[in-house]
């Protein structure tokens, strides 16, 4: 007799039991991993992705995961190879239990084209299902930026050499999100890819990200190891797996002549991060000139890799928190959800490898696990700023790039506004003491760019337009001077002098201010025209808030130890742009009084009292 069940009952079953069945299904595959690799070794890559294959094979795999390749090589790097490659075309294979086995020749596929990964993806889960799939992608990579192409910029990884193509980073993430699989581990053996910008890009595709800050040898990851550790241990979790694919990694690497870096991180945060460094960007935005020689400084000693502009983020926060107040407390905080939210492992190795003469000196002690996009003027190449401004992870208000922008405005000028021509200026401040010697006050000369751009020696050696001689403090001379590039924007330079310090010796000191133009048949050092000198000391100081009265007193010389020389009728009836420049200045020297600043600077803070 069959056994009958009420109506109540079934709808329980219905609302109840039926839904926690879907949510939480059983492992219902034979394998726990899929172990996906993505080799584009169409280039001069192709021997070490050969390598690589046979250190899969050394490797003992069970049952329990597949690994699985696609893989193409490159005619032109590799003359021999191996049996289960009869050309130089796109080969799927199986590795298990000492075997490559060849199970798709697909021809002359583009490696670099995004269907060809998608496809691999798609035609893996459906051959090889698993409860976990981990991704690799294997060959160069370049963070969003391409080295090899540095007028189109195509950035990413994969190069295919006879596609031509090489593979961008939206194109990758494009590539994982319209095969539909969703990823435990997506692991990038490829250089430079280890980027806050590449981690966004792949939010909701992955649970974990691996990958490296520096560039990476050309034999990439050790796939015995880490083969081994997960057939040893197919039921690890992708956090686990991560931990394994970073120690594996570096151990492999010690003593040897290459300095490097692996990291991973959980995607879970990775949009609180970035939501956190808009608020960030928004408060240095808003700051930016009372920190801009903190900020100049501490991207200069961050951590930075093959390229200047890629400097470890948290490297960089933690120069910048050495300047106290409310921007120590802003990177601490990012700091603190770094590393107890976002990187979940992290190793590196600095070689100090020698032989035959050959000493490494890439030194990459101060990695952290994720580095960001932080160029200076010299450090961009054609156009690269605007492409990088496109970036999705760039489209909000008070975006990274803003601040960018902000900065290398400040820092350099934008070359595209002004009219660039050829000029020949010089201007030269010298005191000396009231008998006409050597005075050992310290003075500082500002300069006003005709784009309201402003540079001194104290905080650099040139700008956009013009070079600085050294900072006389340090320099030991009673003369600083600013000399114009030759090619540089047209309109008017200004400057400004600061009484910033008595000497050991002297307490004022007698300032010149000197003037050269060859282009107006001006060959030799002279006096400007108008106040060309001002006996300057701490006599008569200006006062602390700058109100319209005072920068007015400042123009006119009413105080001793601010001068404008050469305060010609043109700069009262510009004072709006003359007040915004000296308040900028004044916070620039505000700064450089305040006890926060970094290396450049410790010698004058030992010498002072404050």
């Amino acid at each position: 007799m069959k056994k009958r069940y009420s109506i109540p009952i079934i709808i329980y079953c219905m609302l109840f039991i039926l839904p926690e069945m879907v949510i939480q299904p059983t492992n219902s595959y034979a394998a726990n991993w899929t172990f996906m690799v993505y080799m584009g070794a169409d280039n001069n890559l192709s021997e070490a992705a050969l390598g690589d294959i046979e250190e899969m094979r050394k490797a003992f795999i069970n049952t329990s995961v597949n690994v699985v390749v696609q893989v193409e090589c490159s005619v032109y790097y590799s003359f021999y190879l191996p049996e289960y490659m009869p050309d130089y075309y796109t080969h799927r294979l199986h590795i298990s239990g000492g075997k490559v086995t060849p199970v798709e020749s697909l021809g002359n596929v583009d490696m670099g084209d995004p269907k060809s990964l998608k496809s691999f993806i798609q035609w893996a889960e459906l051959n090889y299902p698993a409860n976990r799939y981990a991704l690799v992608i294997w060959d160069h990579g370049d963070g969003w930026r391409n080295k090899r192409q540095k007028i189109t910029l195509n950035r990413g990884a994969v190069e295919d050499q006879t596609s031509g193509s090489f593979m961008s980073l939206g194109q990758l993430s494009q590539a994982v999100q319209e095969s539909g699989v969703y990823l435990t581990v997506l692991d990038f053996d490829a250089c430079l890819m280890g980027m806050v910008e590449v981690a966004y890009a792949f939010i909701g595709l992955t649970d974990y990200l691996v990958f490296s800050e520096e560039v990476e040898p050309g034999n990439g990851n050790p796939y015995t190891q880490i083969l081994n550790d997960l057939s040893d241990n197919p039921s690890m979790s992708g956090r686990r797996l991560c931990s394994i694919i970073v120690d594996n990694f570096v151990n492999c690497y010690q003593g040897t002549r290459s300095s490097v870096t692996k990291s991973a991180i959980t995607m879970e945060y990775i949009q609180e991060l970035h939501q956190q460094l808009i608020t960030f960007s928004g408060f240095l935005r808003s700051n930016l000139y009372p920190f801009l020689p903190v900020i100049t400084m501490a991207k200069s000693e961050a951590q930075a890799y093959e390229y200047p502009s890629n400097i470890d983020l948290i490297s960089f926060l933690e120069n910048l928190s050495k300047a106290g107040g409310e921007l120590e407390q802003h990177a601490l905080s990012l700091i603190n959800f770094l590393k107890t939210r976002v990187i979940i492992a992290e190793d590196h190795y600095s070689s100090t490898y020698s032989e035959g003469g050959y000493i490494s000196e890439n030194n990459v002690d101060k990695s952290t696990g994720l580095a960001i996009f932080f160029p200076l003027i010299d450090e961009l190449f054609e156009n690269e700023f605007e492409q990088y401004q496109s970036l999705s992870f760039n489209l909000t208000l008070n975006s990274w790039a803003e601040f960018l922008d902000d900065f290398l405005t400040a820092t350099a000028g934008t070359s595209t506004t002004y009219d660039y021509g050829n000029n020949d200026e010089a201007y030269g401040l010298i005191w000396l003491d009231e008998w006409g010697f050597f005075d050992d006050a310290d003075l500082d000369i500002y300069v006003i760019e005709p784009n309201g751009d402003i540079g001194s020696p104290w905080m650099g050696a040139s700008t956009v337009n013009g070079y600085f001689s050294p900072d006389s403090f340090y320099s030991k001379q009673n003369y600083e001077i600013y000399t114009t590039k030759t090619k540089s924007m047209a309109g008017d330079y200004r400057v400004v002098v600061n009484y910033y310090r008595n000497g050991t010796q002297n307490k004022s000191a007698h300032a010149y201010m000197a003037y050269m133009n060859p282009s107006e048949n001006v060959y030799y050092w002279q006096l400007l025209n108008g106040e060309s000198m001002k006996v300057l000391s701490l006599s008569n100081i200006t006062p602390p808030a700058w109100t319209d009265e005072v920068i007015m007193g400042i123009v006119s010389g009413r105080y001793s130890d601010w001068w404008v020389p050469n305060a010609s009728n043109r700069m009262y009836e510009d004072f709006d742009f003359m007040k915004s420049s000296l308040l900028k200045i004044k916070a620039m020297s505000d700064s450089r009084r305040g006890k926060g600043l970094i290396q450049n600077l410790e010698k004058f803070y030992s010498s002072q009292t404050f």
